[in-house]
């Protein structure tokens, strides 16, 4: 995660870009394949995510299937 982000938030906001991403994947039953490496790709080109560490493409994914498995799984993303 980014080191000069405030200790009180949860995500970063990289992490936060993704989080949309997968959510928006998420929204019609499940990520594909193709989506999940479209994400992957998009964050190893845009500059906003220069220092971001791809590898937490995967540890997001889960936390928002996890949360999104919650009664008001899409109200608690936002609470993040």
């Amino acid at each position: 995660m980014n080191e000069n982000r405030n200790n009180n938030t949860i995500l970063s906001p990289q992490d936060a870009l993704v989080s949309i991403m997968i959510a928006e994947g998420a929204s019609d039953q499940g990520v594909t394949n193709v989506e999940f490496a479209s994400i992957v790709k998009i964050v190893e080109h845009l500059p906003i995510f220069k220092d971001y560490d791809v590898a937490r493409v995967k540890t997001i994914a889960e936390t928002v299937f996890d949360i999104f498995e919650e009664e008001d799984g899409l109200d608690a993303l936002f609470g993040l």
